[in-house]
């Protein structure tokens, strides 16, 4: 996976530990297996526009993005045993519940990915 963060388009730091998923095997994984996302954590899924939340035991934010990075859709604390689509999405940025507001996400937000350095 590679590590970064995302800013706004204005230059705020909205998510500081952002993984973002590089194969199909990451991308099926997802966060089955690993510890609940905590703070502004996050898992950028890219590509993809569906998620699903089987197997799961905590709640998540769903935030949807275009290819241009603007949010599309917010799911807001989609529990276990669920799942969630939106065709026209290009990739999904899963954060812990309540994550996506307590950052400042909206739909409309244009977001940029800061890859870390090294």
């Amino acid at each position: 996976m590679i590590h970064g963060q995302f800013l706004s388009d204005q230059g705020d730091l909205l998510i500081t530990v952002a993984m973002r998923t590089e194969s199909a095997l990451e991308r099926m994984r997802g966060l089955l297996g690993r510890p609940p996302l905590q703070g502004s954590e996050a898992l950028w899924i890219t590509p993809c526009n569906s998620v699903h939340s089987l197997f799961m035991g905590y709640p998540l934010d769903l935030v949807y993005l275009n290819r241009r990075l603007s949010v599309v859709k917010i799911i807001e604390r989609m529990k276990p045993w669920r799942f969630s689509a939106r065709p026209a999405a290009h990739s999904v940025i899963e954060l812990a519940a309540g994550g996506a507001t307590t950052v400042g996400i909206t739909t409309g937000t244009q977001l940029v990915w800061q890859p870390c350095a090294g």
